[in-house]
């Protein structure tokens, strides 16, 4: 286990809680998360960490696009009939304003999308699942745009009055994502009334942090109130063979966003009463000779919350393959090696010094490092295997 972290809710919210009475709504700088799901697991779609839980008929799960966002959720049917994952719309899109934001990796697409429309999600009514709030790739949202866009609204003639619709209309899922077979992020944030920063449009995209810049902007309001029984459906797309959309850390705002420096941060809540950091370690360095060999361990708080006295508690290395030898660290002369507190969002590092002196260029070892901070109150240990010097 990389890290621990605890959030707590008071008995009595516990308790309507399961009653379905409760729903827990966090307080953040940009309005309220209303929907936070990390998407790692059948337990964690079916209980948020944040809003009401999902549901899930399909898919599987795969490494997300950090180590310490944990399992991603991946759609590999491509069923147009089939929607794998989905969570009540009407209780969490609000139609006044708002902001989606979620990592997802594409797998096996053409970079030519004109032969491959992706749906990354979208909110689709009771019985016509294709004209309201979205993001996705394709040759035709529908109204006209086409390459990356954006759709918010409800149609009131079945097709495109009543929504507002954004789009590149350019080229191949290379031109637009660079690697389209990487981790983005991505985010869709509207106004009904307008966002005055940004000229006064309704709808706004962004893309690895960055506001997009689209080359069609159709507004179609009014729209209408979101049907009962809207779900928010995600890792839509038509059948392709072999291809997959990858969904990590769904987020749902009642208010626009335009800041996403965070996006790396699991947590978008912040630092709650009762909440402690989390943190994930790893080697990211090796230098010097070989009586002299100098590991960097880095520490990462991928939390809203501060790691204060954050340490290494130690660094222990097992040989298990290569003429056996016995590695000495001369530095630090004892554990724990402390690196000071760590901001949220930000990362520290403390070094080692081995003497890997007879050890054979084959040796090979596992490496476990145990951590803590908050005086004792975050632990965590990392194991790391077939390390070489």
């Amino acid at each position: 286990m990389n890290g621990i972290k605890r959030k707590t809710l008071s008995t009595a919210a516990c308790l309507l809680a399961l009653l379905g009475l409760f729903s827990p709504t966090a307080q953040a700088e940009t309005g309220n998360v209303v929907l936070w799901n990390k998407l790692g697991s059948d337990a964690e779609i079916a209980n948020s960490e944040v809003g009401p839980g999902g549901q899930k008929t399909a898919g599987h799960f795969a490494p997300g696009p950090f180590a310490n966002f944990g399992q991603s959720f991946v759609n590999d049917v491509g069923n147009s009939n089939v929607f794998a994952l989905t969570f009540p719309a009407t209780s969490v899109v609000s139609k006044s304003k708002g902001t989606i934001e979620f990592w997802a990796k594409l797998s096996n697409f053409p970079s030519n999308f004109f032969d491959a429309v992706t749906m990354i999600f979208y909110v689709p009514q009771p019985n016509f699942p294709i004209f309201h709030w979205r993001i996705g790739f394709g040759s035709n949202n529908g109204c006209g745009g086409f390459g990356f866009y954006g759709t918010v609204g409800v149609a009131t003639d079945g097709y495109c009055n009543g929504l507002v619709d954004t789009a590149t209309q350019s080229g191949t899922l290379d031109s637009i994502l660079g690697d389209r077979s990487a981790w983005h992020h991505y985010a869709m944030v509207w106004n009904e009334t307008g966002i005055a920063q940004f000229g006064g449009r309704k709808l706004y995209l962004y893309l690895d942090g960055n506001l997009v810049t689209t080359q069609r902007y159709h507004d179609a309001s009014p729209w209408g109130a979101i049907p009962d029984g809207s779900r928010l459906a995600l890792a839509y797309f038509y059948n392709i063979s072999g291809a997959s959309v990858a969904i990590d850390n769904l987020i749902v705002w009642d208010d626009v966003k335009t800041d996403f420096s965070d996006r790396f941060i699991e947590n978008p809540v912040g630092c709650g009463v009762g909440e402690l950091p989390e943190l994930f370690t790893s080697i990211t360095a090796k230098s010097g000779t070989q009586i002299e060999r100098r590991w960097t361990i880095t520490l990462s708080n991928k939390s809203g919350c501060i790691a204060e006295n954050t340490q290494i508690d130690g660094l222990a290395l097992t040989q298990t393959s290569g003429a056996a030898c016995a590695p000495v660290i001369t530095s630090p002369l004892s554990f724990p090696l402390g690196v000071g507190n760590i901001q949220a969002g930000a990362k520290v590092s403390g070094t080692t010094t081995i003497n890997f002196s007879g050890c054979q260029n084959s040796a090979r070892f596992k490496a476990v490092i145990p951590f803590s901070s908050n005086n004792g109150e975050v632990t965590g240990s990392k194991t790391l295997t077939n390390q070489f010097r």
